[in-house]
């Protein structure tokens, strides 16, 4: 006795049916949906997972305020920023902090270029 048209279809049908459940336990993926002025303009039934921008400052908090809809209610997820100024805002205060105080020139330089070198080892 050969398989059967009725027990290929069982067998995988109870594969997929694995598969499927698999997959609806995974939860729900977070996807970008949008940019809003401000909160008011959020839709009201959106699909779970769908983030939006709120621009301007909102009850979610600063403008740049990422959110996310749970199925109940936007969750604020933080804003968005520009990791290069700070960066350089970083660098700035360094730099005036050697110039301001210092350090014995054989440990630690800062060369013209803006580079602040550390000598190891002296």
């Amino acid at each position: 006795m050969g398989l059967t048209a009725k027990k290929v279809y069982a067998v995988l049908n109870g594969k997929i049916e694995k598969v499927s459940s698999d997959v609806a336990s995974l939860g729900t993926v977070l996807f970008y949906a949008g940019s809003v002025l401000n909160e008011s303009f959020l839709p009201s039934s959106p699909k779970v997972g769908a983030v939006y921008n709120i621009d301007q400052d909102s009850i979610y908090g600063s403008g740049g305020m990422n959110v996310a809809w749970n199925g109940s209610f936007w969750d604020p997820l933080g804003v968005s920023f520009d990791k290069t100024e700070m960066a350089e805002q970083i660098k700035n205060q360094v730099k005036d902090y050697i110039l301001n105080n210092p350090p014995s020139p054989q440990v630690l330089s800062l060369e013209n270029d803006g580079t602040l070198v550390l000598k190891v080892g002296v």
